[in-house]
Order: C-alpha cells, then sequence, then structure tokens
C-alpha cells in the first residue's frame, strides 16, 4: 500500500511537472522569432531549426509532444512569428494556425508592372524575375481577365496590400487583378469602348498629372484628340516604349525617342497605344470615362504638378515659352511643391507635343 502511494504521488508529481512544461512554461527564446515552415517539412527538420534559432532546448521534447498530442499531422506551412514568452502549447498552437506574417506592400496609382515587382523584391516576397514572368504569362493572363493580352499592365490594381512570404507571384497578381475586376465592375463603358481602352487611357492619364482634379480635364485633351484623329503625343507612352524596348526604366527621352518607330509611341502613330503603359486607379479611370467637355488640344506642365491647357497651338507654344523653355520658370520648382497630390507622379513633360 505503501508503495502504491508513492507511485501515485510521483505519477501526481511528473502529471503536474509535464502540464507546466507544455502548458505554463515560457520557452527559453532570448528574444523574438521568425520561422519558416515549408511545404514537405517533416516535425524533425522543424524541431532542428527551432533549435538553430534557440526557440527550443530540446529536439526530443518538442517531437514528444507533437506525436502525444497528434500536432505532427497539422502544423502548416507558412513564416510564423514567435514572441518572447510563448509556451510549448503556445507554439504549436502557432504553427498549426496558417497565419503567416503579412508584409504591408504599397502600390502607388501610376506604378507600372516592372515597379510593382522591384517592390515586392525589396520586401523579399518575390523576385523581379519571377513576378514579371508571372505577369506576361499567356495563359495565367487568359484564366484571370479572359483576353489575349501582352501581360496584366493596367490590371495589378494599386492599393495597400498584405502579402506573405509564401504567398507566391501568382497568388499575389491574382489578389492585384482581382481588386482591379471589383473596381471595374461598377464602371460603365462608353459605347465603343472595351475594358482594355479605357484602361489604357487611364494609365496614360495617370502618369499624366500629379493633380487629382486635373484628371478629367487631361481626359478631355485625349478624347478630344482622338475625335480629330489627331496623335496623342504624350511623352509617357514614349517612356514605355523604351523600357519595353531595353528593359530599362528611364523617365527622360531624346528627340532621337520621339521618333522611334514602337507601337507604343503616341508621336509616331495615331490613336491609342496597343495597352497600357502603367496601373491606373479608380480616379484615373473615371476620368477616362467620363473626361470634363472642354475644347483643349493642349497641356504643358507649370512644373509644379499642375498644367496649363491651350485650345490653339498658338497658344501652346507660349506656355511652352514660358513654362519649359524660359529657366527661371523652372528655376526651384518642382511637382513636389503641389502638396494636394496623393503620390509622385511621373516625369511631367510639355505634352502632348506639336
Amino acid at each position: 500500500m505503501k508503495y502504491f502511494l508513492v507511485l501515485i504521488i510521483l505519477m501526481l508529481s511528473l502529471t503536474s511537472w509535464l502540464g507546466y512544461e507544455y502548458y505554463q512554461r515560457p520557452l527559453s527564446m532570448p528574444s523574438n522569432k521568425i520561422v519558416m515552415v515549408r511545404a514537405g517539412d517533416s516535425l524533425r527538420t522543424i524541431a532542428l531549426d527551432l533549435q538553430d534559432k534557440e526557440v527550443i532546448d530540446s529536439i526530443d521534447m518538442f517531437l514528444l509532444w507533437g506525436r502525444i498530442f497528434g500536432h505532427h499531422r497539422h502544423i502548416k506551412t507558412g513564416e510564423y512569428g514567435i514572441p518572447v514568452g510563448t509556451t510549448m502549447n503556445g507554439l504549436f498552437h502557432i504553427l498549426r494556425s496558417g497565419k503567416s506574417l503579412g508584409y504591408k506592400v504599397n502600390i502607388p496609382e501610376g506604378t507600372n508592372m516592372y515597379e510593382i515587382a522591384q517592390r515586392l523584391e525589396e520586401q523579399h516576397l518575390t523576385t523581379v524575375k519571377d513576378f514579371m514572368d508571372t505577369v506576361k504569362d499567356k495563359a495565367f493572363i487568359q484564366s484571370l481577365l479572359g483576353e489575349d493580352l501582352p501581360s496584366l499592365e493596367g490590371y495589378l490594381f494599386p492599393d495597400t496590400y498584405f502579402f506573405t512570404k509564401i504567398d507566391g507571384p501568382k497568388v499575389m497578381a491574382r489578389k492585384m487583378v482581382q481588386h482591379f475586376k471589383d473596381r471595374f465592375s461598377r464602371l460603365t463603358l462608353p459605347k465603343g469602348w472595351t475594358r482594355n481602352k479605357v484602361v489604357t487611357l487611364a494609365s496614360i492619364i495617370e502618369k499624366e498629372t500629379g493633380a487629382p482634379q486635373e484628371r478629367p480635364l487631361i481626359s478631355s485633351v485625349f478624347h478630344n484628340r482622338l475625335n480629330k484623329d489627331m496623335k496623342l503625343q504624350t511623352d509617357p507612352t514614349v517612356i514605355y516604349a523604351k523600357f519595353l524596348e531595353t528593359g530599362v526604366l528611364e523617365m527622360r527621352i531624346s528627340r532621337e525617342d520621339l521618333s522611334m518607330n514602337h507601337p507604343y509611341n503616341t508621336y509616331r502613330r495615331k490613336g491609342l497605344p496597343p495597352g497600357p503603359i502603367s496601373n491606373p486607379g479608380i480616379e484615373a479611370l473615371e476620368a477616362a470615362i467620363s473626361p470634363d467637355q472642354s475644347d483643349y488640344l493642349f497641356f504643358v506642365s507649370r512644373n509644379d504638378g499642375t498644367h496649363v491647357f491651350s485650345v490653339t497651338y498658338k497658344d501652346h507654344v507660349k506656355a511652352v515659352g514660358h513654362f519649359q523653355l524660359d529657366p527661371k520658370a523652372r528655376e526651384g520648382k518642382s511637382w513636389r511643391d503641389f502638396k494636394k497630390q496623393p503620390q509622385p507622379p511621373s516625369e511631367s513633360q510639355p505634352s502632348p507635343r506639336p
């Protein structure tokens, strides 16, 4: 009887100790840790990584608890943050949650697909190459938009996103395109305009101004020129043509660039370019569909993010002479002076040119 009582006491003590070790004792981590569980990782592989990162002291105890409670069958792929003070029970709860760490990525209006790829690479979420390969994948584009397009340029809706390191480029691109589709579905297309034409014009409007209130007026200039069968002659399309040719995004253009024979060069080709040159926001899309009513055919930058609009070429030449050719008009000026813009615009050029 005496030995039986001792055995009971020992068992209760062991149970109490194990309960404390599992449910109450904080792991001896020196600081918060981040761990990655990859597809196909075994429980031992996970344990080795946890020990390397000083999350756990004993691989054997981790494996024991994992198998006793069946955790090894429910741990999910992901990147997890383990805070100081976490218990063994809490650790398994985190690893089973599937709630990966999210990284905030801001995509400004007017950003092109390559710039988006760079932002994602800077956050170590993917590489520029992998993202670019994804947004140019014809089968993937067809599955998302049902169209034969060269890329997803224009359809990667600008906004703030939270992505994880296990999402991959297809998941991230799909989220952006779905966001575009949700917003675009609320718009009504003008007669004779396709979705791609609207997005293309909106992408040009987005690159031409940093002043939100100017978008409908900028749109009116392009609509007027299209209606008169005039070339759009907008510099951002030339910048984009150079980017497609060289793979380098260079904001300055030369007279030679203006004469390059490229489908996106609106100085050489009439009408809209074949596709978007950036990813426009909802206001630019609305402006493309609903331009202001005006007779303007020209505009030129004031060098502060806003523009001077002209009906005649004569007035346009005067405005160019004052704001672009006079060094005093440019001295100390910047589009950054315009405080109300939601994000920096592209390089503002004196376009459309004659």
